[in-house]
């Protein structure tokens, strides 16, 4: 008796650790088609963002001004701030009728160097600090393009 009642919870726990890891798939599958998805939706939205004349506009200035994208110092420090600003204004009309309010949108300096969190209420926004220690990805793809 005590045999078929290990049998019996062991095969009960098999089933159920068989059904568990069928659910834990079906469960991954529908998770990676919606990132998937979801990931296509962000791509082409921040392309579109990319490809917006006025935030290229807002980098050439930014440029002209400052002399670089990339070396951040005490004496550009205000001017990076202040196009940071003037990004945050320009992308906050097309994010929220894009409907992205809910996404962590962060803008990138060369170096990689983080430029505007959008997500970040104003005055904690414009970090410009160094990404380049942790953030291997961006820095990848601006050496790789």
């Amino acid at each position: 008796m005590i045999t078929g009642f290990f049998l019996y919870v062991v095969t009960k726990h098999f089933i159920y650790a068989k059904d568990t890891e069928k659910l834990v798939g079906i469960l991954a599958n529908a998770y990676k088609i919606t990132i998937k998805d979801e990931s296509e939706i962000l791509v082409s939205y921040a392309s579109l963002l990319a490809q917006t004349k006025s935030v290229s506009e807002v980098y050439v200035s930014l440029l002209k001004e400052a002399g670089t994208l990339s070396e951040v110092n005490d004496a550009n420090k205000k001017i990076f701030e202040k196009y940071g600003q003037i990004l945050r204004e320009t992308v906050t009309p097309q994010i929220k009728s894009a409907g992205l309010n809910k996404y962590h949108i962060h803008f990138h300096l060369p170096g990689p160097r983080s430029f505007l969190r959008w997500n970040r209420p104003q005055g904690e926004d414009v970090n410009l600090d160094d990404l380049s220690t942790f953030r291997f990805t961006v820095a990848k793809v601006q050496k790789e393009k």
